[in-house]
């Protein structure tokens, strides 16, 4: 994903105006570069995770999952990040009658007036707001309560994932299940005697609406 276009329309102004819609240009272009490194690691850690030989070292495998968890949460802190990004972008970039009331001090607020402003986008806001909670609940963990962790492999949408379940639990005891469903679903519950469990969100599918809001809200603004 690349903003070259809108630098170019806008390189040549010389006004304050100007230099700023530059300054906010090269932000989400740096925010950009930065999710997509978040990505790759995140991407190569779950990879080792679903195709871990089960008769390997077991401690091994507890280290890699131990990181996984960080990259699941780096990376959901760096979309919290590319929203708040975009709506700085879109406020120096936007024509007035299109940002007007346009509020940029609170990503659940600016997805509220995207979803309201833009058509057609409805189920990657949905999905952006996903992240937002699951990003404030990992971050702001004393007005929550702790939660223990498991890693959990499905097949996803976009093929082989990897969730991290978030349990408050009973016992450690795993439940072996002939079917593996999907941690996204409603009916999903957790392979361990748990009271209370959250999973994160799915990431494929987060960041490929983000790959595919991105273009189409510039667009729609160029």
């Amino acid at each position: 994903m690349s903003l070259v276009p809108f630098y170019e329309k806008i390189r040549n102004i010389d006004d304050k105006r100007g230099k700023e819609k530059i300054l906010a240009i090269q932000k989400f272009n740096e925010s950009l570069i930065h999710l997509g490194e978040r990505w790759k690691n995140l991407v190569y850690y779950e990879e080792m995770i679903y195709s871990y030989p089960l008769r390997q070292c077991q401690q091994k495998l507890s280290n890699i999952q131990l990181i996984y968890v960080d990259k699941i949460e780096a990376f959901f802190e760096h979309v919290y990040v590319i929203v708040s990004s975009l709506s700085m972008l879109l406020n120096a970039v936007s024509p007035h009658e299109i940002k007007r009331g346009m509020p940029i001090s609170e990503n659940k607020k600016f997805l509220e007036f995207l979803s309201k402003s833009f058509k057609n986008i409805d189920a990657t806001i949905a999905l952006l707001e996903m992240a937002r909670v699951f990003r404030a609940k990992i971050v702001h963990v004393s007005q929550h309560v702790l939660y223990n962790w498991m890693t959990y492999s499905f097949q996803g949408n976009f093929g082989p994932e990897c969730c991290i379940i978030y349990f408050r639990g009973k016992s450690d005891k795993i439940y072996h299940r002939e079917y593996v469903m999907n941690p996204h679903d409603v009916k999903f519950q957790p392979p361990i005697d748990c009271t209370d469990f959250y999973v994160s969100p799915p990431h494929k599918e987060i960041f490929n609406a983000i790959k595919k809001i991105i273009p189409q809200l510039l667009k729609q603004l160029s």
